[in-house]
């Protein structure tokens, strides 16, 4: 196994591949006693065989995070990530 896998393995890891942000960030903001996190859609650009998609997530009110993606998910998916930063999480 580790013939197989052994590079790929701490190279998934640090880039946190397979982790998902948007469900830390629920549980966090859960924890926190906050209501769920508000995932709005800042902009769509490109053609649509290659759209950019941009997302902002909002904890309480305010911006925590602002994520870029080949799909909607990615985005979200960034912009926790960055949320959870911008918390020290």
């Amino acid at each position: 196994v580790t013939g197989i896998f052994g590079k790929a393995i701490p190279e998934a890891i640090s880039r946190q591949e397979g982790v998902d942000f948007k469900t830390r960030l629920q549980e966090y903001v859960q924890a926190q006693g906050w209501g769920a996190p508000e995932y709005l859609l800042v902009s769509a650009e490109g053609p649509d065989h290659r759209k950019l998609f941009t997302c902002e997530v909002r904890c309480e009110g305010r911006p925590r995070g602002v994520g870029s993606g080949k799909t909607k998910k990615k985005a979200e998916q960034e912009a926790a990530h960055q949320a959870l930063r911008d918390l020290g999480v």
